[in-house]
């Protein structure tokens, strides 16, 4: 709300200009959401208890969760909302049907995901997107790689799950059945980091 009071500072004061104001930020910023609301957008949950950063992927069909606390590892899985409102826990009914809990939520945000290639893309024009990766580890199973101004790869094994965190200037290639290649310098060879199978948007604004 402070946001729409500064803007309105600035737009002027009119009844309608804040109306309108507090229509875009509604929009932007709802206080709660269903999966039909992201059929054609993504959204943002910032919750607590845990401290954590949720993306829900357009379709509202996969779930990927970034904790405050750097020790816990960030998940990525398939589920279903069952419930999104600020002030309340964020609840999703996963692939086996079993309801998850995560966090309360604080914020919500929604956006319309961009369209973008990460096909010859530098690292400077990512400017605010974050995008998931997910890689054939060649043992049946996915690995997990977040993409913004660095590529981090989660690769789970039996016990414990290797975290391999590359620099890049150039992403050389990122296609759904091309292999994931990156440049870490320029005028380095190309790295080989696994197979795509999907690619999701996250995020596409600040990551705060």
């Amino acid at each position: 709300m402070a946001l729409v009071e500064q803007e309105a500072a600035l737009r002027g004061t009119s009844d309608e200009s804040v109306l309108k104001l507090l229509r875009e930020f509604s929009a932007a910023c709802p206080p709660r959401i269903s999966a039909a609301d992201l059929a054609h957008r993504c959204a943002v949950v910032d919750t607590e208890s845990p401290a954590a950063r949720v993306y829900l992927a357009q379709g509202a069909s996969r779930v990927t969760v970034r904790y405050r606390n750097q020790e816990i590892l960030p998940s990525s899985f398939s589920a279903k909302i069952k419930r999104c409102e600020v002030a309340m826990p964020l609840v999703v009914s996963d692939s086996n049907g079993i309801d998850r809990r995560i966090g309360v939520a604080q914020s919500i945000r929604v956006f319309t995901p961009p369209e973008f290639t990460l096909n010859d893309v530098e690292r400077k024009q990512m400017g605010d997107l974050l995008c998931a990766v997910f890689l054939d580890d060649e043992r049946g199973g996915v690995d997990l790689c977040l993409i913004d101004h660095a590529v981090t790869v989660y690769r789970a094994g039996r016990r414990t799950t290797q975290v391999l965190r590359h620099r890049y200037s150039r992403i050389a290639r990122c296609e759904v059945g091309g292999v994931l290649q990156i440049h870490e310098n320029p005028g380095t060879n190309a790295i080989a980091l696994g197979l795509v199978k999907e690619i999701v948007v996250l995020d596409a604004s600040s990551q705060g």
